[in-house]
């Protein structure tokens, strides 16, 4: 199956209403922000969009509201992954269903061995053809030559820190083969190592500086595109500090755009530190970034 996927796509934060549902109201404001900053597609439900901690109708009313309101403009792809293999395959039998331009998951903890190829190979059999890009947490180059095996396997995503070992899996598919950096703080020197696109968390309120790196290492202009990255690490480590999830749902209000608080187990900034975090963004110049 060929290449398709590239460019910057946020891994989407899911909003969330008071009574810890969906809202697919503010869903819809965010899915229109980030189009108009010319993002390369959505990916959803993923660590960063909760999904593992949403329950399965939740998981799939995100799914119906993003591609209902999209139309087709950009791919989607949807993480399905679960402990339950049976919400596994339902999650993504639906998603065939409902446009989702291709399916990912991660290894379910406890998975392992023996386990991991049936499981993504029983995904593989119930969406029928559809792309799946198994998501691997410092991928394992013999698993992915394993997976690859799948017929729909059509890459990865790649979230770890060796760029080594992620020359080595592009190399595996070649210019077939899809490949997603998925550390932000890396996202530079993983498009100087030939990846498709990224997907990552802060691409939610700093989409246009990323499609920008992508511009400049397109042209071969990296010191600017360096430069770029670590003004995009200052947000991120700021972010870190106060707690990611919670942190990052804050900064999306600065935009005008409030998701609510984090799903547990993610946790939402204290009161008291919410002005603090939001004079420090200030300070590093957050919003002239963001825009």
């Amino acid at each position: 199956m060929s290449h398709q996927f590239n460019g910057t796509w946020p891994a989407l934060v899911t909003p969330l209403d008071s009574n810890g549902k969906v809202n697919t109201s503010v869903l819809k404001d965010l899915v229109d922000y980030l189009l108009d900053k010319k993002i390369g597609g959505f990916y959803l439900c993923g660590a960063t969009g909760q999904g593992i901690f949403l329950s399965v109708p939740e998981r799939k009313r995100v799914l119906e509201t993003v591609t209902h309101h999209i139309q087709d403009r950009v791919p989607v792809i949807v993480h399905t992954g679960s402990m339950v293999s049976y919400d596994a395959l339902d999650l993504s039998q639906h998603a065939c269903e409902n446009g989702a331009s291709g399916i990912s998951s991660i290894i379910p903890p406890q998975y392992n061995g023996d386990s991991i190829y049936p499981y993504f190979e029983a995904i593989a059999n119930t969406i029928k053809g559809l792309p799946l890009l198994p998501y691997l947490y410092g991928a394992s180059e013999k698993l992915l030559h394993e997976l690859k095996q799948i017929p729909n396997v059509v890459g990865t995503k790649y979230t770890g820190p060796d760029m080594d070992e992620l020359k080595r899996i592009i190399e595996i598919g070649g210019s077939e083969w899809t490949v997603f950096s998925g550390m932000d703080e890396h996202c530079v020197f993983c498009l100087m190592m030939g990846v498709s696109g990224n997907v990552g968390s802060s691409v939610n309120v700093l989409a246009g500086a990323y499609r920008k790196i992508h511009e400049y290492c397109a042209s071969g202009n990296y010191d600017k595109g360096i430069a770029l990255q670590l003004k995009i690490n200052e947000v991120i480590n700021l972010l870190k500090l106060y707690g990611y999830p919670g942190a990052l749902k804050e900064a999306l209000r600065l935009l005008g755009i409030d998701c609510g608080i984090p799903a547990p187990p993610g946790i939402q900034v204290p009161k008291d530190k919410v002005k603090e975090l939001h004079k420090k963004l200030d300070a590093i110049n957050f919003m002239s970034l963001a825009q």
